[in-house]
């Protein structure tokens, strides 16, 4: 399982959207943001699905300052 990528924490949900660049570009190129229920980090991932619960397993994580 992935999980948050400062702290290693499975405990992750997804989280809300913010800005035109969140709701528009990267919904288009299917990365979602992802909040740590641990360390509240915020960071971002690739999912594939629309579930957003399946997204959960998928792989690859991006930081908040990849997409910077």
């Amino acid at each position: 399982m992935i999980g948050c990528p400062l702290c290693r924490s499975g405990r992750i949900h997804q989280s809300r959207r913010k800005g035109i660049i969140e709701r528009g570009i990267l919904a288009v190129i299917f990365v979602r943001p992802f909040r740590c229920e641990r360390c509240d980090s915020r960071f971002y991932r690739w999912s594939f699905s629309a579930n957003h619960n399946s997204s959960r397993t998928a792989k690859g994580v991006l930081s908040q300052n990849d997409l910077i």
